[in-house]
């Protein structure tokens, strides 16, 4: 019995292992975002306030994919809440987009996360344009995304690793309020990005809708 345990053990450890260890960094970027989805209407989780990434026009945004049944992404965005209290009355903006959810029981838990957090930033749900940004080839959650005030996509961090992310997204957001980050580069590359984005769009429309297939990604060291 117990060796049964010991092996059960090990199964455990390497499988959860292969994806606990391996560190990506973080991406350096630089797409200026097409204006379409900056004014993409995002649906808030009250229903009522619709929202853009436009309306932060001018201002460093943070944008941070999550699913509410993904430890990780619930450890991102509690982080999330005392990296906007630190940069409160600064030029930075944190948006949580949630995937959208397929089914009535998924909807009603992150519904209820939401409701239950109080967060003192804005929560919306994942719409087309959005998710061609932000989900184009991987679905990894959590993922965190830093746009400059310009509009340009600069950095990508995907997975969470407590002791690494939250110190890497407040370098990067205080590189961008202090020099407001890459943008030389950033309207060369408009027409390419939006290739890639048309791309992925198609790419999203084949796939089969359910989010629960997206991965829920903890990193180590």
């Amino acid at each position: 019995m117990q060796s049964l345990k010991r092996c059960f053990l090990l199964v455990v450890i390497l499988l959860f292992g292969s994806r606990v260890f391996a560190q990506p960094e973080p991406q350096k970027l630089s797409y200026k975002v097409p204006e379409r989805i900056l004014k993409a209407e995002i649906k808030s989780f009250d229903g009522r306030t619709p929202f853009s990434l436009a309306d932060y026009k001018g201002k460093v945004i943070l944008v941070a994919v999550w699913a509410y049944w993904c430890i990780p992404c619930i450890e991102g965005i509690n982080d999330l809440v005392k990296i906007r209290e630190e940069f409160e009355g600064q030029n930075l903006a944190v948006v949580g987009i949630s995937l959208h959810y397929s089914f009535a029981d998924d909807r009603q838990g992150a519904n209820e996360f939401v409701r239950d957090s109080k967060f003192k930033f804005k929560m919306g749900l994942m719409n087309e344009e959005i998710g061609s940004l932000l989900m184009t080839d991987s679905a990894e959650v959590p993922d965190f995304m830093l746009l400059n005030s310009d509009g340009v996509l600069v950095e990508r961090m995907l997975g969470f690793n407590p002791e690494k992310t939250p110190a890497q997204l407040r370098d990067a957001i205080k590189g961008l309020l202090k020099n407001g980050g890459p943008s030389e580069r950033a309207a060369a590359q408009s027409d390419n990005f939006q290739r890639r984005d048309s791309q992925a769009i198609n790419r999203r429309r084949k796939r089969d809708g359910d989010e629960r297939t997206s991965e829920c990604k903890f990193i180590g060291n």
